[in-house]
């Protein structure tokens, strides 16, 4: 069938809106990480260099083919449905990395199903890699990424305690931890090699495409890339380790940033080395194939398509306005500054710098029978996507171990009720140079006063998430406090401890 100009033009830009319309959503869902997670920041390269390596593959695409395959447009029409559902999840969890999946997954499907209406399967295979390049930037699953960061703090610690005795200084891995003459130092989660990994993914995979290289070349600059960053960090640790025997842990804050960028600059220079190295490989030839010869998208289809989410849109906006304002249930601390021996314990500007939050204050003291506690409360105002992005990452399971604690039991949650509030803490026992740590963490939400406890519990999981849709709660304050108690026997009577000194310090 012969389409008019008109007709043509018309479905180009239906398509090129409802791509648009899917890029925004998911741009202004991940943007977050990439603001509040140095393992991501690199993510506002990754749409730039995208769309240049799609516009240098654009000169020599194949004669175009025509899209036989049946089922593509119930395809095209099930992508675009899911949109709403996702859409309507995120709002209340741009930390939910599922969801953000689900939206990167939409668009790469939108764009392919494009370029197959548009030049069949030929089009498709030409362009599939600038157009799955975008996923290089979306958050890592925490069921993979936690057991990796893990896994490489450890690995880099032991690795590093076993070269710092060629240069005649004593070291002694504990965990996470390298312990040398003078003093303690954490192989935190940015030391652990994975912010380098990352980058260097994504940059060993831009390389080869960049030079054409074939599979077998691709496959081995990655994995090149991915040896490079961990052996560069394992210098980036003893670097760090060395200056602390040598000048004193206060030193190492003068050295930890600089030496993790030029880690990095160093692993990005490494790859881009190895693959001039390696030549580039054979582009593709130059086609001739001009614009009339590509065939005509479905017009109406794709017009649908673009009514539809910004329905979508529109419907979202209404559910959570409809069910925001009113009355929150909210509490904070009174700290017990009267009691003697009470001090501040300072945030560490690293620390500062990671949580970004709005409201925040520590404190370590003795109790009169003879316990240690240290309290962390930090509160995340209502608005910003941070405010769910960043409490939410952060939990004892993850944060202590990279201190040199082992987490030995895990009793769940609980929930205590504090003049009239239900307040849910996840209960924690923890072992570090043989004294136990008894550890009581909340993260609540502000919620209206008609819904009885909509406090979410530490552990994050589905069920959770899809409560907060179903309630139209959204851009909620956020806020965390975490008790360490030293000195408890057993957990009851840690809780018991714990809800007595709850009713001096909760204020409604």
């Amino acid at each position: 069938m012969i389409k008019s100009a008109d007709g043509n033009r018309f479905a180009s830009w239906s398509a090129i809106v409802a791509l648009a319309i899917l890029a925004g959503t998911f741009l202004f869902n991940v943007a977050p990480y990439w603001e509040v997670n140095p393992q991501y920041s690199f993510g506002w390269l990754v749409p730039v260099l995208g769309a240049f390596l799609f516009w240098r593959r654009w000169p020599s695409r194949p004669a175009p083919g025509r899209a036989q395959w049946s089922p593509a447009r119930w395809l095209l029409v099930a992508v675009a449905f899911v949109f709403f559902p996702t859409w309507l999840i995120v709002q209340p969890n741009p930390d939910w990395r599922l969801a953000t999946w689900a939206l990167a997954a939409q668009w790469v499907g939108m764009a392919l199903l494009a370029l197959y209406f548009r030049g069949g399967r030929a089009w498709v295979a030409h362009f599939a890699f600038p157009v799955l390049f975008l996923c290089t930037a979306v958050p890592w699953p925490f069921g993979l990424e936690f057991p990796l960061v893990q896994g490489l703090m450890r690995t880099v610690a032991a690795v590093t305690v076993e070269v710092l005795p060629w240069f005649d200084i004593a070291a002694v891995q504990h965990g996470n931890l390298i312990e040398v003459r003078s003093g303690t130092l954490g192989v935190d989660e940015a030391c652990s090699g994975i912010r380098s990994l990352q980058g260097t993914l994504m940059a060993s995979l831009f390389l080869g495409e960049f030079y054409w290289f074939s599979v077998r070349k691709r496959l081995l600059l990655v994995a090149a890339g991915l040896a490079l960053a961990f052996i560069c960090n394992v210098g980036r640790a003893f670097l760090i380790a060395y200056v602390a025997a040598r000048d004193g842990i206060e030193a190492v804050a003068h050295w930890h940033d600089p030496a993790g960028y030029t880690i990095l600059t160093l692993c990005l220079i490494g790859v881009a080395g190895l693959a001039l190295f390696l030549g580039p490989g054979v582009p593709p030839a130059a086609s001739s194939t001009t614009e009339k010869q590509a065939h005509a998208l479905p017009g109406g289809l794709f017009a649908g398509v673009v009514v539809w989410l910004i329905v979508s849109m529109i419907a979202t906006e209404a559910w959570y306005r409809l069910h925001e304002g009113g009355d929150k249930i909210r509490w904070s601390l009174r700290w017990p500054e009267t009691r003697k021996g009470f001090p501040d314990f300072p945030v560490p500007e690293a620390a500062r710098d990671l949580l970004l939050y709005d409201e925040g204050r520590t404190a370590t003291w003795e109790q009169p029978d003879g316990s240690r506690w240290s309290v962390f409360f930090f509160r995340w105002n209502s608005g910003s996507s941070r405010s769910r992005v960043v409490p939410r990452s952060h939990r004892p399971e993850i944060c202590l171990p990279a201190s040199g604690f082992t987490m030995e039991d895990d009793f769940g949650s609980r929930v205590l009720r504090v003049k009239g509030i239900d307040i849910p803490f996840h209960s924690y026992r923890f072992r570090k140079a043989g004294q136990d740590l008894r550890v009581f963490s909340c993260l609540w939400q502000d919620h209206a006063r008609n819904v009885q406890s909509t406090a979410m519990p530490v552990e994050w999981s589905r069920w959770v998430g899809l409560g907060f849709v179903l309630r139209g709660e959204r851009n909620l304050s956020q806020q965390v406090m975490q008790v360490a108690m030293a000195g408890y026997d057993s957990p009851a009577t840690a809780e018991a401890a714990l809800r007595t000194q709850l009713e001096e310090m909760v204020v409604p």
